[in-house]
């Protein structure tokens, strides 16, 4: 019903908002593409950011490498640090070792924004939830 309705190109930001939220815990796959071609042309951030954090909600997206593909696209490319924040988050929840290797290197870049080493140190935590194999990145 959201994929057919129009609520995702609503003229409204709040709306699509909303909406791709709602599509994101539908938690079907048949959302992925509508949810990573908002993610990349979305005007608002406030969609390209709520696309990527829907991205986690669907079932089986941790074996899915487009969607990881495209977090760690829209990480280094996006011009706003809430969608770049939001990626991150998802890359934790998401949790595979390409998602491990650029949350780590966030944590080792001693020039990263502090908005942006907080949310990897909660995604590393996320993937390595006893923080054991990486102490000194939790210091």
């Amino acid at each position: 019903i959201i994929l057919e309705s129009g609520v995702l190109e609503d003229d409204r930001e709040q709306v699509r908002v909303v909406a791709h939220v709602a599509l994101g815990r539908c938690g079907v796959p048949k959302g992925v593409p509508t949810l990573l071609q908002s993610m990349k042309k979305d005007k608002d951030m406030g969609v390209r950011a709520a696309a990527a954090e829907a991205l986690t909600d669907i079932e089986g997206v941790s074996e899915m490498e487009d969607v990881l593909d495209a977090l760690i696209v829209a990480w280094r490319e996006d011009p706003d640090y809430i969608v770049k924040h939001s990626c991150i988050v998802s890359m934790g929840l998401i949790g595979n070792e390409r998602a491990l290797e650029v949350i780590t290197g966030i944590l080792k870049d001693d020039s990263m924004h502090d908005l942006f080493v907080g949310a990897a140190a909660l995604a590393l935590k996320d993937i390595a939830p006893k923080g054991d194999q990486y102490p000194e990145l939790l210091v």
